[in-house]
């Protein structure tokens, strides 16, 4: 490869393909180790929401909760599935297929499914906060769900289109006097402002929906907690007091229909000899998996079916809650290192560069892939119910 003669003053300069194709190489090998592990978690990323994808239309009723969660999936797959061989191909011949049409491709591809499944998220928040908190009021259902997909897909459009003409072949000469181009803006005008303005623009939507978000899932922590508190005082009271136990959680589970109906799946009764025991809803939807409280069986038959209740309306808003909050905290790790290092100017890949920055370089590009592949976990540890029904399509 191309190189500073120290013996001779002069300074080599290689213009040739095959000094090219030499530099794309020795780049290759130095990131081949992050290379190889986002490969390997891009693989089961790829396998794994396509799983939850398919459990989910399969074994969950219609309903918002399964839209948002089915898109999710879509879009984590695309991720894994594009992330892969675009990058594998950009970082293999960086410097020799750097197009204005490649370039286009890729910051289309790695940037479209990443903003949709974030915006859905925070829709997805939006919609549990409801549910929980103001269940008398009317909800989305999956149709209107639907078409509330549009809101992301105007937020992604936004985000990406204005830029994607300016994201480009960008040429410029390595410290071995090879001229090359990589994709990337222009670091003079007007490429290093656009590339600041849309630094500033995904700062703006990440922190807006990290704050719709939290708020959403802490107002229903909240409200959970007050239920609770409320719920034990009433079951504490004597006498004529037990009717108004009953009372309030009568009409807190009445307020919640809609959320279970839509959150069952379509058989009364879901079984399990390896993990939690089932209980039927007396409201007709499907049981919700709960470990009985021993003391739960001392009580009087209409006092134990009001704390049955109780305990599984807790259950599925604990649950369901906790998935959606990591889901939120995953995405806030991996999202972050991307979206802080979007305002900033582009590092070129040298051959010079330390082996470890290149490899950092890579990982920060890897990182937002990275939550997809997780995500699969994240439903399959955190959620008994969906544990459940992913054995159950297995089998089947």
């Amino acid at each position: 490869m191309g190189h500073i003669n120290s013996s001779a003053s002069p300074v080599t300069v290689f213009t040739t393909k095959m000094d090219v194709d030499k530099l794309n190489s020795e780049l290759f090998q130095k990131i081949l180790p992050s290379t190889i592990l986002f490969t390997l978690l891009n693989c089961v990323g790829v396998l794994g929401n396509l799983l939850v994808f398919l459990v989910y239309l399969r074994k969950f009723k219609t309903s918002a909760t399964r839209v948002f969660v089915m898109t999710m999936a879509m879009c984590d797959f695309l991720v894994n599935l594009s992330a892969l061989p675009v990058n594998l191909v950009y970082y293999r011949h960086m410097y020799t297929i750097s197009s204005p049409a490649f370039c286009t491709i890729t910051y289309l591809v790695l940037r479209i499914p990443l903003y949709v499944s974030y915006f859905v998220l925070v829709c997805a928040s939006l919609d549990r906060r409801r549910r929980v908190c103001q269940p008398l009021r009317p909800q989305l259902d999956a149709r209107q769900a639907t078409f509330l997909l549009v809101v992301p897909v105007i937020l992604t459009a936004i985000a990406t289109f204005p830029f994607v003409a300016f994201y480009t072949g960008v040429q410029f000469a390595t410290t071995t006097g090879l001229t090359v181009k990589h994709c990337g803006f222009q670091r003079e005008f007007p490429g290093y402002l656009v590339k600041r303005t849309e630094g500033i623009v995904l700062a703006v939507y990440f922190v807006v929906g990290l704050t719709l978000t939290v708020g959403s899932y802490g107002h229903i922590l909240y409200r959970v907690k007050q239920q609770n508190k409320r719920f034990r005082e009433n079951l504490a009271c004597g006498g004529g007091q037990k009717e108004t136990g009953l009372s309030v959680v009568s009409s807190s589970i009445s307020g919640r229909r809609s959320e279970e109906e839509a959150e069952n799946t379509s058989h009364s009764y879901v079984e399990s000899r390896d993990e939690e025991r089932c209980v039927a809803q007396p409201e007709g939807g499907a049981g919700e998996i709960l470990v009985e409280d021993p003391s739960v069986s001392s009580l009087p038959a209409r006092r134990r079916t009001s704390v049955r209740v109780h305990q599984s309306r807790k259950l599925l808003a604990s649950k369901t809650t906790l998935v959606m909050f990591v889901l939120t905290i995953t995405t806030v790790v991996c999202y972050l290192p991307s979206i802080i290092l979007t305002g900033f100017p582009e590092l070129f890949y040298e051959t010079d560069l330390n082996i470890w920055v290149m490899n950092l370089i890579v990982t920060k590009t890897y990182l937002p892939s990275l939550k997809s592949t997780i995500n699969p976990f994240i439903y399959l540890y955190f959620n008994p119910k969906f544990r459940l029904h992913f054995r159950q399509f297995l089998n089947f």
